[in-house]
């Protein structure tokens, strides 16, 4: 039968093996977020610097070169051509309803 030193013995070891647990467990979760958040910090950074050059880049063009000012004149005359030419779709002519040629026959004959 147990005695009141062996029940004092186990709870005492109970919360020596819960107490240590807890605090290992506690390590453990606080290094796990420690790690996310400086991934997050991390990425963030490199997010910030990839949108930098990304606008640095967009708000200051290449000079110009002599190959790209006769794109620039080619495309510009292209342009207008393109305005001047009629699309397809509007060179469409207008929707006729098919006409059968059994409906006509047998229309005119039944009158």
């Amino acid at each position: 039968m147990n005695t009141i030193r062996s029940t004092w013995l186990g709870w005492g070891t109970l919360c020596v093996a819960g107490g240590s647990a807890y605090v290992f467990a506690k390590r453990s979760i606080n290094a796990d977020r420690t790690a996310r958040d400086e991934e997050s910090v991390r990425r963030k950074t490199q997010l910030a610097a990839m949108e930098s050059e990304y606008k640095r880049k967009a708000s200051s063009p290449p000079p110009p070169t002599s190959s790209s000012r006769d794109a620039d004149a080619n495309s510009s005359s292209t342009d207008a051509n393109a305005a001047a030419t009629p699309s397809p779709s509007s060179q469409r002519s207008p929707k006729t309803r098919p006409t059968n040629p059994e409906n006509s026959t047998s229309n005119s004959t039944a009158s």
